[in-house]
């Protein structure tokens, strides 16, 4: 469900006005020991965990979930969706589509969606599995090779207001998975 905001009267509106097209970049190391140790006791797959957990951070904070209609109306989405990154079974490394997951609280009924989405998307053959992606959607992706300690996307501003979160490789250090 979407909210249209009463813009003349929002609170916030000189603030957003002002910071409107602005893209900000934020990078932070993140110690997912526990996640990891939980993943691996349970057999699960720690990319699907990673998904939920940022599922429920956005959905739990308000300030993520701002976006506009079809109409350009500025309101609140109820709930976001996340859009992920899955790499194809044909194509080697080079190609990947995208595959979206019905945000739910509970984790297991989210990982087990999540997977089943997954699973389609790696043999759907083309970048968008579902087709439009869903307008309440934020994106994730994965680079699993490769840590990092800065990113940013160079081009043009994006028009939605939604997050965009980017995971590098786990590694270990000093007996914590990070």
């Amino acid at each position: 469900m979407f909210t249209v905001l009463d813009f003349d009267h929002w609170p916030r509106r000189e603030i957003f006005t002002c910071f409107r097209r602005t893209a900000i970049y934020l990078t932070v190391q993140v110690d997912v020991t526990g996640l990891w140790r939980r993943c691996k006791r349970g057999g699960l797959r720690l990319y699907p965990a990673l998904i939920y957990g940022a599922a429920r951070v956005v959905n739990g904070d308000p300030a993520f979930r701002y976006g506009f209609d079809q109409q350009g109306r500025l309101g609140l989405w109820d709930r976001l969706t996340p859009y992920y990154t899955v790499p194809r079974r044909e194509g080697g490394e080079e190609l990947f589509s995208i595959a979206a997951t019905e945000y739910v609280p509970d984790f297991s009924a989210f990982s087990d969606a999540c997977l089943r989405d997954m699973e389609a998307a790696e043999g759907c053959g083309r970048l968008l599995y579902q087709d439009p992606l869903p307008e309440n959607g934020f994106g994730i992706s994965c680079v699993p090779g490769t840590s990092f300690s800065a990113f940013n996307f160079a081009g043009d501003v994006k028009e939605d207001l939604s997050p965009f979160l980017l995971y590098g490789g786990v590694y270990e250090r000093d007996g914590r998975m990070l």
